[in-house]
């Protein structure tokens, strides 16, 4: 079997798997924060990314990636006094201008619950830890928060026994503590209703949700404004007419003025449908998909960066071909929209589409094309930046040349195009590189220069203005290392090693706002620990590693899912183990002194909140 002659596929195979296995759910709906999901419950970091290149941008629902990067309970935490395990700190402490979100995390006999909790640190101590949702019901659990408003907003929902709605609400986090909670499921959303997942719009400062109501009968997308930490009552934009129904996903073009979605008629297929956002005027809806056969669905529809069109992929059904996709793009340059072009290739069985991915700027896309159950297959890229889209033409290593293709996607920049590529012979994994900002695209390059016999590239990730693709593989050595390449130039770099070459490095890469610092895992030593690692990377030249985290007891590793605070000079992470049931204590790191502060406090999650003057 494949993977038997490299110890490391299978390990990190594994540990992928626990991870995606952890987005199912939350993170399949929203982006999430650079550090991909943490263990359980997580929230998406506004103005985030996924982490690696698999997956970043893509919409609720939609099946079309944008290509963007844009973002143990403690009795006393509820008062908002300055303690820390409910041990004072001292009152001489001023106000921190660190914070972030916490997770707590909670177990019970039946299930794992989450508690979320605002902790202010400054001055090497905390100040204050601040339980936000204080009035669940016993057993009721938060199961999905998002830092928005450039973190000056936390927008959650909850879960309760036998409650088979699931409420969302927001707080204000200007102030310290925060201001109260504002409920989204109030008139006109039906009572009882379930919302999805609110959706900040920076454009409008607003929140975009949709709501159903669980036996079918009402459902509708709705807009709360929401301003200087204030929430209006939700408008509805889309209501369910009679015996028909709303799709809870949706997209919302740049500037938040319109949006796109499903209507589902009584006995019909799904029909992909724009209406404005503002004014929410419903005789202004209208419907942009062709009439499709009862036995196909759509996918929703999303705009085109840069264009003033909208794309959506039809799934067939058909017994003869039952998951060939199409993708269809429409002008909405006009009140009444265009008729829908098709951008691929008509499909013969078994062919089908997978994932297509716009660019940041709109001027192509790109998509998977091959057979069902293989990898096999080929990246076609149409362009779209020449008035008419013009006929998808291959990126990628020719599918007959033995190379599977896995794990594409595009620079922030729209400039190129990363993917996997699995070698059947030798049997090593690489990475390459397309540069698509030019018309013709360029040839396949492969980064991955060094790659040992046999060896493999287990995930590529570019920076945050497409300056660097950062990798972890199996370059130059056994043990998996970090490595970058400079895409900035003509073509691309030699891989440079980041972090220590005594240590092997882990999956997880986080970034600083500004991209000028990098958290990433170290492991060391036998039996190996995974530790935390920094390294200034804003220059030409990577900075030494250096390890941050408090020494570690017997069996624990440091978690995932570390953050830094948003003015950089804090991170925080939690130590994980031994066994699940033990505590996964909150750990500060004052990157002034790299200093490190023990907060007792069982952590699922961590998220940086706006920093207070």
């Amino acid at each position: 079997m494949r993977g038997d002659r490299n110890p490391y596929r299978g390990h990190y195979r594994r540990v992928t798997m626990l991870q995606q296995t952890t987005r199912v759910g939350l993170c399949a709906l929203l982006a999430v924060a650079t550090a991909g999901c943490p263990d359980d419950e997580t929230p998406a970091a506004d103005g985030s990314s996924t982490g690696d290149g698999s997956t970043a941008g893509t919409e609720a629902g939609s099946g079309i990636s944008t290509g963007m990067a844009d973002d143990t309970s403690m009795a006393d935490s509820t008062t908002g006094d300055e303690t820390t395990g409910g041990e004072t700190t001292g009152e001489d402490l001023p106000d921190g201008n660190a914070r972030f979100i916490v997770g707590e995390r909670v177990l019970t006999e039946t299930d794992n619950l989450t508690r979320p909790h605002l902790l202010t640190y400054a001055q090497g101590g905390v100040v204050s830890l601040v339980e936000l949702v204080p009035e669940l019901p016993e057993n009721a659990s938060v199961i999905w928060a998002d830092v928005v408003d450039q973190g000056l907003t936390l927008v959650y929902c909850t879960a309760a026994p036998g409650d088979a709605a699931h409420p969302c609400e927001v707080r204000d986090l200007r102030s310290d503590p925060p201001g109260p909670a504002t409920s989204l499921a109030v008139t006109p959303v039906p009572a009882g209703a379930t919302l999805q997942y609110p959706e900040w719009v920076a454009s409008t400062s607003s929140f975009l949700f949709s709501a159903a109501t669980l036996d079918g009968s009402a459902s509708g997308i709705y807009l709360a404004p929401a301003a200087d930490g204030i929430v209006g009552a939700p408008v509805p934009l889309v209501v369910s007419g009679p015996g028909e129904r709303v799709s809870s996903g949706f997209s919302v073009d740049h500037d938040g003025s319109r949006i796109g979605y499903l209507r589902t008629p009584e006995g019909g297929p799904p029909e992909a449908w724009i209406a404005p956002a503002n004014p929410p005027d419903p005789m202004t809806a209208v419907r942009i998909s062709a009439p499709v056969d009862p036995m196909q669905q759509l996918h929703v529809p999303q705009f085109v960066p840069g264009l003033d069109a909208m794309i959506y992929v039809v799934d067939s059904d058909e017994p003869a071909n039952p998951l060939a996709l199409s993708l269809w793009l429409v002008d909405v340059s006009t009140p009444m929209p265009g008729t829908p072009v098709r951008l691929d290739d008509p499909l013969a069985a078994p062919l089908q589409i997978r994932r297509p991915s716009i660019a940041s700027d709109g001027h192509a896309l790109v998509y998977y094309l091959g057979a069902e159950g293989e990898l096999m297959g080929e990246l076609m890229l149409v362009d779209l930046g020449g008035g008419a889209p013009a006929p998808p033409i291959r990126v990628s290593t020719p599918s007959d040349s033995g190379v599977e293709v896995t794990d594409w996607g595009w620079s922030p920049d729209g400039r190129w195009i990363a993917y996997m590529g699995r070698h059947e012979g030798p049997e090593q994994t690489d990475v390459y590189v397309v540069d698509a900002s030019s018309t013709p695209p360029g040839d396949p390059v492969r980064v991955s220069e060094g790659l040992i016999d046999g060896g493999e590239m287990m995930i590529w990730r570019f920076d945050a203005d497409g300056h660097w693709l950062y990798m972890f593989g199996q370059i130059d050595a056994e043990r998996p290392g970090l490595f970058r390449v400079d895409v900035s130039g003509d073509t691309p770099g030699a891989p440079e090693r980041v972090g220590d070459p005594a240590t092997w490095a882990d999956e997880e890469l986080v970034f600083s706002s500004t991209g000028t610092k990098l958290l990433h895992a170290a492991f060391s030593g036998s039996p190996s620990v995974r530790q935390l690692a920094l390294a200034d990377v804003s220059g030409a030249e990577v900075g030494v590693s250096t390890i941050i985290n408090d020494a570690l007891g017997r069996d624990v590793d440091v978690g995932y899912g570390p953050q830094f605070s948003r003015d950089e000079s804090v991170v925080a992470y939690r130590e994980s183990g031994p066994g699940f049931d033990a505590p996964q204590l909150l750990h500060l790191v004052d990157l002034t002194t790299l200093d490190v502060v023990e907060v007792d406090i069982d952590t699922k999650w961590i998220t940086a909140a706006a920093d207070l003057p």
